[in-house]
């Protein structure tokens, strides 16, 4: 299997597409950017069908993690290396690392020697330019698109990693994540938005919107930058389908090919179940006296070989901001729990073995290593 970033078929090895950044890096980057616009209508949208019993994720016996370091990517007066804000990395085939880092701005090359490639990008309005790269997605042919927060749009680039076309996203969603589905050739991105009623979005490779899944209840009371705290994740599962995990509560909704949800694994116990409140809990609108014991999902990632379809799930719980990896598969076994050396200790991008860390510390730095579950 290559380190395509894609959503195949259970028959074969699956391989994720890279993560989010953390909650604490997004109001900077994406969120603040956020306008007011009416959502697409006129679309097939997805029926919510049966509803779905939750089930509680529950510990099994834990399997042992080894992270066994590759190479490292960072410093603090390099040329190009010297990052101010990693937003995401991306793992491509060859073993080279595409680095976005939104505060030069820059989309960077680095190659599977560790050593600085090209920047792909520029500062700019013009074609191939960008202001605040946020995510990336590697396509069809070794191809990748870019999204660009700061204009809303996707630089489409070729395998030899050259720009070739622009392509819009719908202007009113803070975009949380992005993967290319390969059974249908189309792009799941998840988000949220003034007026927005579905979290997750499939868009054609030109831009076009196709359908909308994940029913989400609209917030007219939250402002435009609080609404995309309410966005969540995206992440592929068997066949097609994918896995939808909220920010807050910690909650991961599995559905089929066509939107249908199959199955849901929640987190107890939880302050509550509105995810408005998590808005909240943050300072942003008020406080909660119980914000100590929440716990804030910061992104998910498909483990590629688990004979089970197995995810990390970054968690940040309480004021102090503590973070920890759990391994939840899914059928809401919590298998593994890893704890980080530092509190912004970040999984960015899997593909085959090599897991991508985004480490925020007083130097940021990516860091390559070998996930190994036993």
């Amino acid at each position: 299997m290559g380190t395509h970033d894609t959503v195949a078929p259970m028959a074969g090895t699956l391989v994720l597409p890279p993560m989010e950044i953390p909650p604490a890096c997004r109001l900077s980057v994406v969120v603040c950017l956020v306008v007011a616009a009416r959502p697409f209508v006129g679309l097939a949208q997805t029926r919510p069908g049966t509803p779905v019993q939750p089930t509680t994720i529950r510990r099994t016996a834990d399997r042992a993690i080894s992270l066994i370091p590759i190479r490292s990517i960072g410093s603090e007066h390099g040329e190009w290396d010297a990052f101010g804000r990693i937003a995401q990395v991306a793992i491509r085939r060859d073993g080279s690392l595409v680095v976005l880092d939104p505060s030069i701005p820059a989309v960077l090359l680095f190659g599977p020697d560790g050593r600085y490639r090209q920047s792909m990008a520029r500062k700019g309005d013009g074609p191939g330019e960008v202001r605040a790269p946020a995510y990336v997605a590697n396509i069809r042919g070794d191809s990748l698109v870019v999204f660009d927060a700061g204009h809303r749009r996707g630089l489409v680039y070729d395998a030899a990693l050259r720009y070739v076309r622009t392509i819009r996203f719908p202007p009113h969603l803070a975009i949380r994540r992005l993967i290319y589905d390969s059974t249908a050739d189309r792009l799941l991105a998840s988000g949220f938005g003034p007026g927005e009623k579905f979290g997750v979005h499939a868009l054609a490779l030109d831009g076009t919107l196709l359908d909308r899944y994940v029913p989400t209840p609209s917030r007219p009371e939250l402002l435009g930058f609080q609404t995309s705290f309410l966005a969540g994740f995206v992440a592929p599962w068997r066949d097609g389908g994918f896995v939808f995990a909220d920010q807050s509560p910690y909650r991961l909704r599995f559905y089929d090919a066509r939107g249908r949800e199959r199955r849901r694994c929640v987190m107890d116990p939880d302050p509550t179940d509105d995810p408005a409140q998590f808005v909240f809990a943050r300072g942003i609108t008020m406080g909660v006296r119980n914000v100590s014991a929440w716990k804030h999902v910061a992104g998910i990632l498909l483990i590629p070989g688990e004979r089970t379809p197995t995810y990390i799930v970054p968690v940040m719980t309480g004021r102090e901001g503590r973070q920890y990896w759990d391994f939840v598969t899914e059928s809401c076994e919590r298998i593994a729990r890893f704890t980080g050396p530092t509190s912004w200790y970040y999984p960015s991008a899997i593909a085959g073995d090599a897991v991508a860390i985004v480490d925020w510390g007083e130097v940021p730095m990516v860091h390559l290593a070998r996930l190994q579950l036993r």
